[in-house]
């Protein structure tokens, strides 16, 4: 995968890299040395959206988790990846998790894909909770999308999937909450017992919130690399 990032990364998951860090891990790519571990018996297929394989989730017990704290000093944030939940019950009322942060008391940000095909994004500012989602059935079962959401550090939440924003809120002035301590998972939200049933691929954490224009070009270079090659007349490269 290539693709001009234009901040820090904290995290960048390759799945390719997997057993290299530890069995059944996932090896960060990034450079800091973030990998995650196999919780449960998550693992790995290569049914993936990208490269040999992506990581599988049972919506049991699996998910894979950072225990570090690299999370809780950010004040604007990008979380982005390929997601296929195996199934949607079709009502909002259930949740599948696909990223969020444990930090100490506070939970947030937790992004979940919803049974109606919603995404929803919880994110905590001044010690109150806040929703931002989409509309229903911006995603079904059993097909990969590229799904992210940024937050800015006017408190600006912008989801997009596929690269087209589908979600937007203007958070109240103030301090993001994450705590002091950190926990970094996908797949799994402890607080409401909730796992994720499906795959995921080319996960990545930034420590800014990237444009639309990136978020696009992120879409279009992983998900046709040689149409966005010809498109655009030169090769990208990760920074």
């Amino acid at each position: 995968v290539t693709g001009v990032q234009t901040c820090a990364l904290p995290i960048y998951m390759n799945e390719n890299a997997q057993n290299t860090c530890g069995t059944d891990d996932v090896c960060d790519s990034s450079g800091t040395g973030n990998d995650l571990a196999s919780q449960g018996t998550a693992g790995f297929t290569t049914s993936s959206k990208i490269g040999a394989a992506a990581t599988l989730y049972d919506g049991t017990d699996d998910y894979f988790e950072d225990a570090t704290t690299w999370f809780n000093s950010m004040t604007a944030y990008t979380m982005e990846g390929w997601f296929s939940a195996d199934t949607l019950n079709g009502t909002d009322a259930n949740q599948y998790p696909i990223m969020y942060n444990l930090a100490g008391e506070s939970l947030y940000p937790r992004m979940h894909i919803r049974g109606d095909g919603a995404l929803r994004l919880q994110q905590k500012v001044n010690g109150l909770t806040f929703n931002v989602s989409t509309a229903a059935g911006v995603v079904t079962a059993a097909t990969w999308y590229h799904i992210a959401v940024t937050f800015d550090t006017s408190n600006l939440v912008l989801i997009f999937v596929n690269g087209v924003q589908v979600g937007s809120g203007q958070l109240p002035a103030g301090t993001m909450d994450v705590g002091s301590s950190g926990t970094f998972k996908i797949g799994h939200d402890n607080n409401l017992s909730l796992f994720f049933l499906g795959k995921a691929d080319e996960y990545r954490v930034s420590d800014t919130n990237n444009s639309p224009d990136y978020i696009t070009a992120q879409y279009n270079n992983q998900n046709s690399p040689s149409t966005f090659y010809s498109m655009n007349g030169t090769e990208s490269s990760q920074g």
